[in-house]
């Protein structure tokens, strides 16, 4: 279909201003209405205007909504029921325990300490928990809280072991569970001094050789007893690894032994 020269300028004017007046758009329908092939120029009119890219103006903007009010347009949803109690089962109440004894533990001990030392009135160490493992760990099974003394002297408190050397000792338990150690043969003679101190208080001198495993060697001033470890005897001489010396104090040493 040929379109006529002056609808060709109509349409360009209108792409080129991308609006359409009234006329203009009669004389297009005119043209399409007496055309023998109409649907052609309908396609051909569309295709050439393009419709599609053919915008108006933009709009003005919109007022502003109107805004719910809480109690005149909504509402708040009703509470709910509240539900019911749980129920729950009761425990069925224990028996009473015995009574206790209305001994204090410093009376119970008392009256213990005051049986009689007869195996039938002594208490059985298989009742205490963890005694056998405690004994385990002593040679000969003493308590800890053992203290020896010779004579009025204490030696060592609280030992962990304990050894018997020399010929002719030899140990047995008696009915009351008591410990006897026998010692047979002469002893010698015993004796209990000063030593000679010779002057740098390292070296001290005593009057006889003592016995093997007799030497007692401790402070006069402190009581402190001295470990073999601490000295070494040689015949009539005790010589200390280090000097005693103590500011403001001579040191004395006290020497008790058994000697042939």
């Amino acid at each position: 279909m040929n379109i006529s020269p002056e609808t060709e300028r109509l349409l360009r004017e209108a792409k080129k201003k991308k609006s359409m007046n009234s006329d203009m758009a009669d004389k297009i329908a005119k043209e399409i209405k007496d055309s023998l092939e109409g649907v052609s120029a309908v396609n051909e009119v569309f295709k050439r205007i393009e419709l599609l890219k053919i915008k108006g103006d933009k709009g003005d903007k919109g007022e502003d909504g109107y805004t719910p009010i809480k109690g005149v347009d909504y509402f708040d949803g009703i509470d709910g029921k509240d539900g019911k109690d749980g129920v729950g089962i009761d425990g069925k109440d224990g028996k009473d325990g015995k009574d206790g004894s209305p001994d204090t533990g410093e009376q119970i001990v008392e009256k213990i300490n005051d049986l009689e030392i007869e195996p039938d009135k002594q208490i059985d160490f298989s009742h205490i928990k963890g005694f056998k493992q405690e004994v385990s760990k002593h040679t000969v099974g003493f308590q800890r809280n053992t203290a020896y003394f010779d004579d009025d002297l204490l030696i060592i408190d609280n030992p962990t072991r304990i050894k018997f050397t020399g010929a002719g000792v030899s140990l047995a338990l008696d009915s009351t569970g008591m410990l006897i150690a026998t010692i047979s043969g002469s002893a010698g003679s015993e004796t209990d001094e000063i030593a000679t101190d010779s002057g740098d208080h390292t070296t001290f001198t005593i009057l006889h050789t003592p016995n093997a495993g007799t030497l007692l060697v401790y402070n006069e001033n402190t009581g402190q007893i001295y470990s073999p470890s601490n000295y070494t005897n040689t015949t009539t001489s005790i010589t200390f690894n280090s000097s005693l010396a103590v500011e403001g104090e001579t040191p004395v040493v006290r020497a008790k032994y058994t000697y042939a």
